[in-house]
């Protein structure tokens, strides 16, 4: 029988107490991989939702259908929403990134991406309308708030099988409670509309 020799013991006792975890080890690494795999479809996902937003925006307000926002057509928008003119050379600031004084889809995408957040879809005067929308298809019974059960009904009509709608309603619901008294109003559903792209899709209309 071959013995290791003394200052090799502790290294071959290492490897055999390794030995019952070497073949759970890619099972490991494969875990992970999938994990990433999914995070990183759902950054995807979530890209193409915001970049989908951008060419609806630019759409909108592209109003010569010259492919380009002049800051005349911006500022017609703008200025039907109320701004004063130094709040609007603001916003055009954020989104004329080459200071070239007009707005490509490019821009426009890229600044979407870049500030995903309430302030510039509240700028430009975008979600709040839709979030109302979603909110008043949610208030089932028009008392002014949305119950766990509404939202549940509400998913469950609108394509998500079961048990799928009840996962996807106790999420949404984490986002939407903000205050955690067991109901949604108004404003939080606006605030989680502007602040969750995610949540926008996972509200729209149609299957999933």
């Amino acid at each position: 029988m071959l013995l290791a020799p003394p200052m090799l013991l502790p290294l071959v006792l290492s490897l055999t107490a390794w030995a019952p975890y070497r073949s759970a080890l890619p099972k490991l690494v494969s875990g992970r991989q999938a994990v990433a795999a999914r995070a990183a479809a759902a950054v995807a996902a979530d890209a193409d939702t915001v970049d989908a937003e951008a060419d609806a925006f630019f759409r909108s307000i592209d109003e010569n259908g010259d492919g380009l926002i002049s800051f005349e057509e911006l500022s017609n928008h703008l200025g039907s929403l109320g701004y004063a003119t130094g709040a609007i050379e603001h916003v055009v600031d954020m989104l004329d990134l080459n200071r070239d004084g007009e707005i490509s889809p490019e821009e426009l995408r890229e600044s979407f991406r870049r500030y995903d957040d309430p302030a510039l879809r509240a700028a430009l005067g975008l979600s709040l309308s839709a979030a109302d929308a979603v909110f008043d298809a949610l208030d089932a019974n028009g008392d002014g708030a949305i119950s766990r059960s509404e939202l549940a009904a509400y998913l469950k009509g609108n394509g998500y099988g079961d048990p799928k709608y009840r996962c996807t309603a106790d999420a949404i619901w984490q986002m939407l409670d903000i205050n955690a008294d067991g109901a949604v109003s108004r404003s939080e559903l606006r605030s989680g509309y502007l602040t969750y792209s995610a949540l926008r899709t996972a509200l729209g209309m149609g299957n999933r």
